[in-house]
């Protein structure tokens, strides 16, 4: 998933963050297009409390899938957090 393939909403909200954490999102958002294409393609994005980013999905109803999804976003979004001090939360809508 490229720049050009990033949703809607999160073009629309891009302005409202920082540009670091404008191109931590943007990774964010290629992992989870990886994993979960059509959850990335429906994805909102909005500040949080002090410089948190959430990115909003429409959970799989399977938990298995669940497990899967939270477990590598939560890896990938430890690695943003070690490299860019960005902090991306996934959240249900």
């Amino acid at each position: 998933m490229g720049p050009q393939t990033l949703t809607n909403a999160w073009n629309s909200s891009r302005a409202l963050l920082s540009l670091p954490a404008q191109l931590a999102v943007e990774r964010y958002l290629e992992v989870l297009g990886q994993i979960a294409p059509d959850l990335a393609a429906q994805a909102s994005v909005g500040p949080g409390n002090e410089g948190t980013v959430y990115v909003y999905v429409s959970l799989p109803s399977d938990e298995d899938h669940n497990i899967v999804l939270h477990e590598a976003m939560a890896e990938i979004g430890a690695d943003l957090v070690a490299e860019t001090g960005v902090v991306i939360v996934l959240m249900p809508e």
